[in-house]
């Protein structure tokens, strides 16, 4: 507080004395007035504002301490001088408990007036400074609080290789309580086989050496496994003790997801380079982007010289005119179906081919290429598409750095980013071709920090300074020199950093000079201050008026209370201590002492620290006057330490929110929303500053337009439910890149329970929001592709069984015939299987229950056999199996159904057949035949059996299915078993 503001109320009948207190007053810039009775200061009191009042004691009208007694009931905050010539110690005793600071002795000296008018605005100036600094530390431990137990991540922090902290998300992906975390290595974890690799790798961190992230499995409480992502990071606080932190992440779904897709993919490729008709894929500009093996046979071109051709180079000149508009009606239609038309091989034979060709689509419903039976359809990102949006992704990342990024060859700039052109105050322009020395404060300083960087360069491949930039303005700049070598660079390249932390070092200064302050205060505190633990031995003395003390310092450590103080003094002591440490609340209480023949009153104040334990005495000699400077130091030592807390705290919390992969905010609501608060991390996902959204001219707002309504009905709710939300939905880029988060928060509310404002985080998921949106497009895709092979390959079936059918009819050989019909019979077996493939919402997997029943339908009627004379029963699971497994199947059924249609009911006018498809257990498949017909001969021996059927099944059993074939003896009919393992879908 400035002494042109500092006022001042001079209560005194002496005229003389008050004149000359106002004009001294004045002269120093004070605002002062004056009267002469106890009324009128009063009066005063309740019509203005105070800092100081100085009272005498006897006034004409009241005494003094009445009027004391007064104001201090109107303004409890004001600071009050009794003045007194000839009062007795008692009257100022008095007062001093009423209220009074200080008191000054008459004649009045001006030069002790002003020391005690500057002390009491120097205790004003502490006691604001006290309570501006808790409610900091108040408000960013509340952050804390909430930043870490609302993160997606678990957090682990570790002092001195002990765990000291564990947020609730690593309990929740771990499955084990708080307590039990405690008691347990990260390494017990970890699977068996993962904890040599663990161990290792923590080995390593500890060293120095290697990276800081670890992928591994962990066995959770309930038995189940999850993958987790450990990342790393540590630091040095200030009592000198290294505090790491470890940032958990379950991502089991997104290593189950990414293998299922690859065994997908497997799955797709291996189809599609089996396939036997022509596959192509085409773009839209005629561009031949993919074709299969069956076109690379048939047309003698390799990969390479068809792949990135027109389309046109395949068909011969004639031909080429009626290709291309074929191709202009699927642009325009988007499917061309059953075109006949010639293609050319490498040698120049001529061939015809039917062309059936349909379009993929994006989400807009625009055209990105066809697919053709002609060729495969595979994923369309070329690499310059891909290397086209690494660039511009890494564009990105360098314009929305605050940090100068650069490389250096021969110390000359071959690369800056704007930001280090910023920073040093050149163009890039400038820059490039620079000779780094330019930039360094003196030849010197270059020298020294060349040494150090390219000793520590080849010994580790990275080094880090801190040195003096010299601006192009003349102005020199604190910077932090980051350089490391270029990774499989051919040449001496290094690539390097530089962050400006010039304002920092101003800071750090003036920190030292503070804490250079508080030193001296404590040192020259007058309060004797004793620290007791649990046993009441005395373990530290704090204090300069040695001559107070009851005997001498060194006689006080290490010995109890009651072998230095008399006994009636020790018990009260050892009371109160007790009572301190049972209740928590401090306890203030007075004793005398006789000092070298003199009696002394102290006050002594008991408080427990927070250990729980120990005890700290504030004593006080009170024997004469309570001087409030006394009160103003022990403060000031308590202001020390909450500074010192205050920077620990405030540098844990900015190094937490660095390593957060989300930005924080808080938005406040009035009249309308505002935002208060918001990490740096929030231009890596929206390309703008912080204070672009701070900025009270700003209008552009973090969310998207379309997403605000929906936002703000699901905040209310959360207002209302008093409970936290989680939503997806857009955000404004600078760049207008459609950007997607996942917003977390919760609303706060003060000690009243009124609501104040919106904490949370937003996690940039546009990356993971495109993945999905491409693996649906692909995946259609891929439908589609199979569904147009599953038809084509089901007509060339069919084909096939029509030649085996006509075959039948040229001859007359009854053996020959029976074989063309076997054959034929097979041929609709698969064909039918690729039947339900297409008509099936998922073509890559066939329903076995549908299928079988089609399949005996197919049978009967090619047996020309009726329900009445030949029954069949069904017990068929809902089964789905891949074409790999689907096609044996079917070739099972048809051989054993088939040989029992036509021989085990030949005796007999009725017959029944049973089919059982059953899963028995986890992926055991079990499939059973059983008739009641005839049954097999009794010197039946299926390894010795000539029948080509039977040879057949246990062909397909054995190779095909890797099953087991059993035929149980039975008095009636024939019963086969056929078991098999399917593998486990993810």
């Amino acid at each position: 507080m400035g002494s042109d503001n500092y006022r001042i109320l001079i209560v005194d009948d002496d005229e003389n004395l008050c004149r000359s207190m106002v004009l001294i007053f004045k002269a120093k810039g004070y605002i002062s007035s004056c009267c002469h009775l106890g009324k009128d200061a009063i009066k005063l009191i309740e019509d203005e504002k105070f800092d100081l009042a100085m009272i005498d004691l006897r006034l004409p009208d009241m005494d003094g301490t009445e009027v004391l007694r007064s104001i201090t009931q109107i303004d409890s905050n004001l600071d009050i001088i009794m003045m007194t010539g000839y009062a007795s110690i008692e009257s100022v005793v008095h007062a001093m408990n009423l209220g009074a600071t200080g008191y000054i002795i008459k004649p009045v000296s001006m030069e002790e007036v002003l020391r005690t008018v500057s002390s009491a605005i120097q205790k004003r100036s502490f006691e604001r400074k006290t309570k501006q600094t808790k409610e900091i530390i108040e408000e960013r431990e509340e952050r804390f609080r909430f930043v870490v137990e609302t993160m997606k991540d678990g957090l682990t922090i570790i002092e001195d290789n002990q765990i000291v902290f564990l947020n609730g998300r690593i309990c929740e992906i771990t499955g084990y309580s708080h307590d039990e975390l405690l008691k347990m290595a990260g390494s017990d974890l970890a699977l068996p086989e993962e904890r040599d690799r663990l161990l290792k790798f923590q080995e390593a961190l500890h060293k120095g050496i290697g990276p800081n992230e670890i992928k591994f499995w962990i066995k959770k409480r309930d038995g189940s496994k999850a993958y987790i992502r450990n990342v790393y990071s540590s630091r040095t606080n200030t009592e000198g003790k290294r505090v790491g932190y470890i940032y958990s992440q379950d991502i089991t779904k997104e290593f189950q997801d990414r293998e299922k897709l690859e065994k997908s993919e497997k799955h797709y490729r291996d189809f599609f380079e089996k396939a036997p008709t022509y596959c192509y894929m085409i773009s839209t500009e005629g561009i031949i982007i993919n074709v299969n093996d069956s076109v690379l046979k048939a047309l003698g071109y390799s990969r390479e010289e068809l792949i990135g051709q027109h389309f046109t180079k395949i068909y011969p000149p004639s031909s080429q005119s009626k290709a291309k508009k074929l191709f202009k009606i699927w642009r325009k239609e988007g499917k061309i179906d059953g075109a006949l038309l010639p293609i050319l091989t490498k040698d120049g034979e001529k061939r015809f081919v039917e062309l059936h060709a349909s379009s993929v689509r994006n989400d807009d419903d625009e055209i990105l290429y066809s697919i053709s039976i002609q060729e495969d359809v595979t994923e369309r990102i070329t690499t310059e598409q891909q290397l086209e949006a690494q660039q511009l992704k890494y564009s990105s990342i360098l314009r929305a750095s605050q940090i100068g990024i650069g490389t250096a060859l021969d110390r000359k700039l071959t690369f800056a980013s704007q930001s280090l052109a910023n920073i040093v105050g050149y163009s890039v322009d400038e820059l490039i071709g620079m000779d780094v020395k330019k930039l360094y404060s003196s030849d010197e300083e270059y020298i020294r920090a060349g040494r150090i960087l390219y000793t520590n360069l080849e010994e580790t491949g990275n080094s880090t300074i801190k040195t003096t930039f010299v601006r192009n303005d003349g102005s020199r700049r604190d910077i932090i020199l980051k350089m490391a070598t270029i990774e499989g660079a051919e040449t001496d390249e290094v690539t390097f950093s530089i962050m400006d932390i010039t304002e920092f070092e101003k800071l750090k200064n003036e920190l030292e000079i503070q804490t250079e302050e508080y030193k001296i205060l404590i040192d020259s505190i007058y309060d004797l201050i004793f620290v007791f633990n649990e046993d009441n031995d005395y373990v530290h003395y704090y204090g300069s008026q040695k001559n107070l003390l009851y005997r001498p310092p060194d006689e006080f450590l290490g010995r109890h209370i009651s072998e230095i103080l008399p006994d009636h003094i020790s018990e009260q002591f050892i009371k109160f201590a007790d009572q301190v440490r049972r209740s928590g609340i401090p306890v203030e209480f007075e004793y005398n002492l006789n000092l070298n023949g003199d009696e002394y009153w102290f006050s002594a104040n008991l408080t427990l620290l927070r250990d729980g334990e120990n005890i700290v005495a504030v004593v006080r000699n009170i024997t004469e006057k309570k001087d409030y400077l006394h009160q103003l130091e022990y403060e000031h030592s308590r202001l020390k330490k909450s500074e010192q807390s205050l920077e620990e705290l405030a540098s844990s919390y900015e190094l937490l929110l660095s390593n957060l992969p989300g930005a924080v905010y808080r938005w406040s609501y009035e009249t309308e929303w505002k935002l208060e608060f918001l990490s740096g991390n929030i231009k890596d996902i929206t390309g703008f500053d912080i204070d672009f959204y701070l900025n009270k001219d700003s209008t552009i707002s973090i969310i998207h337009p379309d997403e605000e309504v929906i936002l703000d009905e699901v905040v209310r709710e959360s207002i209302e439910k008093r409970q936290s939300f989680e939503i997806q939905h857009r955000i404004v880029h600078k760049d207008s890149i459609e950007t997607w988060v996942i917003n977390r928060g919760f609303p706060i509310y003060d000690k009243e329970n009124n609501f104040r404002y919106i904490e949370g985080i937003l996690f940039d998921v546009t990356k993971l929001k495109k993945q999905e949106q491409m693996m649906v497009r692909e995946m259609e895709s891929k439908e589609l592709l199979l569904r147009e092979l599953h038809h084509r390959i089901k007509n060339n079936l069919q084909i096939l069984g029509g030649l085996f059918y006509l075959q039948t009819k040229r001859t007359d050989d009854g053996f020959v015939r029976d074989i063309l019909l076997e054959g034929q019979s097979r041929v609709r077996t698969m064909a039918l299987i690729h039947e339900v493939l297409y008509r099936s919402q998922t073509p890559s997997r066939v329903n076995m229950a549908s299928y079988i029943r089609e399949l005996i339908n197919a049978l009967f009627d090619a047996y020309e056999i009726g329900t009445f004379k030949i029954s069949t029963e069904f017990d068929l699971d809902q089964i789905n199996l891949d074409i790999d497994s689907a096609v044996p199947c079917g070739l099972i059924i048809n051989e054993l159904v088939s040989n029992a249609l036509k021989h085990a009911f030949v005796e007999q006018d009725e017959g029944k057949i049973t089919i059982s498809f059953k899963e028995r257990n986890s992926n055991f498949i079990e499939l059973i035949i059983e008739d009641n017909g005839l049954g097999l001969p009794s010197d039946f021996d299926i390894e010795g059996t000539d029948t080509l059927g039977i040879r057949v099944v246990k062909e397909l059993v054995e190779s095909q299915l890797s099953g087991t074939l059993d035929i149980p003896e039975k008095l009636i009919g024939t019963k086969f078993v056929i078991s098999f393992q399917i593998e486990e879908d993810l």
